[in-house]
């Protein structure tokens, strides 16, 4: 008799135990008072992309409390969604932003120059911007820093993304790159 009721005490705290760990693993509803805000942008960062592409492309997703998610995409994913020929949280009136921006879309073939000094594909005689082989200078990162790039790691987004690929359509902006 004292085991059954040892054993019927262990059951109860086992099932109160699991029933006080299953509310604080609740997760938080849309309409509860700790919903969290979440804004989506286009995005690339240095990071050597799918198929060896030399930049990542992704949608930029913002957390209230200023966590980064990033969801990768192609270049021809990136500039559909961009031009409002797909479907996208960070277009979502399917607005061409490519028109919007005034920005051609060669601009994005482009990027790769602002970290390397020549092409990193063997093969491709092209060169690049920056002063290193493989980064750009110390002058030359503390100028994409007034755009939040602050490392290879760091997605530029937003209207810093739209200002970036603005300006390196601009020559003059090209040749004060070079200069740092």
């Amino acid at each position: 008799m004292k085991l059954l009721r040892t054993l019927l005490l262990l059951n109860f705290f086992a099932v109160f135990s699991s029933m006080i760990s299953y509310t604080q693993i609740v997760p938080k509803r849309l309409n509860d008072e700790y919903w969290v805000k979440t804004d989506y942008y286009f995005g690339f960062c240095f990071i050597t992309g799918a198929h060896s592409y030399p930049v990542t492309f992704a949608i930029v997703k913002i957390i209230e409390d200023n966590e980064i998610d990033a969801t990768i995409v192609s270049k021809e994913t990136f500039l559909r969604m961009m031009s409002g020929n797909q479907e996208c949280k960070a277009n979502p009136e399917n607005e061409n932003l490519l028109e919007k921006y005034d920005l051609d879309p060669l601009v994005f073939d482009m990027l790769w120059k602002l970290k390397y000094k020549e092409h990193p594909h063997f093969g491709n005689n092209e060169q690049g911007w920056a002063a290193k082989l493989y980064t750009p200078s110390d002058g030359q990162f503390n100028l994409l820093s007034q755009y939040g790039i602050y490392s290879f790691t760091s997605y530029c987004y937003g209207e810093n993304m739209f200002r970036l690929l603005k300006d390196i359509q601009s020559i003059n902006w090209v040749n004060l790159y070079k200069g740092l």
